[in-house]
């Protein structure tokens, strides 16, 4: 392969290296400005940032630039029970929500499934769009059994954990049962949400949380990650290892 092939990639790594000394949300040079400094045209600079981009080291945005990804460490383990707003603010971010439904419905085939209970049973799904220091960064969506969580809207709109609301509200204390994790193509609706372009792989996590005391399944949830914002891994054993 000739260098006119790999100076893009040359020039990503080179830029790689430097990203780690720069703070997450730093601005960097534009197409412009990176051809001159490197000695590349703006075709290349552009492909080098666009190669950033797969690796899930930067964020585009349309019209204000390119910034430095947050990649915040986002583990799945047993216990304790992660909770996305605690994650945020232990790496020195702010969290906030937007909730944008609060609904009670019947459940669908695979609510029910995941919740143990007869198809068609009434639920109360919440969806919330987790931002951090302002810009949108996951998509979730929680079913409960209707009529375990009477008012449960109010308290999200308050923000915070879910997790906390069921165990501190509710008394429901829910622990993680059942969790999985793949990197794959976001549906329209939901790359929409996430201020994504296109269909770009993203985070698609679920998980089944129960009452320990019963064995009963009281929460369902489904969430979508952007990758330039969190590293998700799977940790098995003790944590804190």
């Amino acid at each position: 392969m000739s260098r006119s092939n790999t100076a893009y990639l040359v020039l990503a790594d080179a830029l790689e290296d430097t990203l780690a000394d720069l703070d997450p949300g730093s601005r960097l040079p534009s197409e412009n400005e990176l051809g001159p400094s490197f000695g590349v045209s703006r075709i290349t600079a552009r492909a080098a940032l666009r190669e950033l981009e797969q690796r899930h080291h930067v964020r585009r945005i349309r019209g204000s630039g390119t910034f430095v990804g947050l990649r915040i460490d986002y583990p799945l383990r047993s216990e304790p029970l992660p909770s996305w707003s605690e994650i945020v603010t232990r790496a020195g971010h702010r969290a906030s929500y937007d909730v944008d439904v609060v609904a009670s419905e019947r459940s669908s085939a695979k609510v029910a499934q995941r919740l143990d209970i007869p198809r068609g049973r009434m639920v109360t799904r919440a969806v919330r769009r987790g931002r951090i220091d302002g810009n949108i960064a996951s998509h979730h969506s929680m079913y409960v059994p209707s009529g375990l969580v009477p008012g449960i809207g109010a308290h999200l709109r308050r923000g915070g954990s879910a997790a906390r609301i069921l165990d501190e509200h509710y008394g429901l204390r829910p622990r993680r049962w059942w969790s999985r994790a793949e990197l794959i193509s976001a549906p329209d609706s939901i790359a929409m949400a996430l201020d994504l372009v296109g269909r770009p792989l993203a985070w698609h996590t679920q998980s089944i949380n129960r009452c320990p005391e019963t064995g009963t399944a009281v929460e369902y949830s489904e969430g979508w990650l952007r990758p330039d914002c969190f590293r998700v891994y799977l940790e098995l054993g003790p944590a804190e290892q």
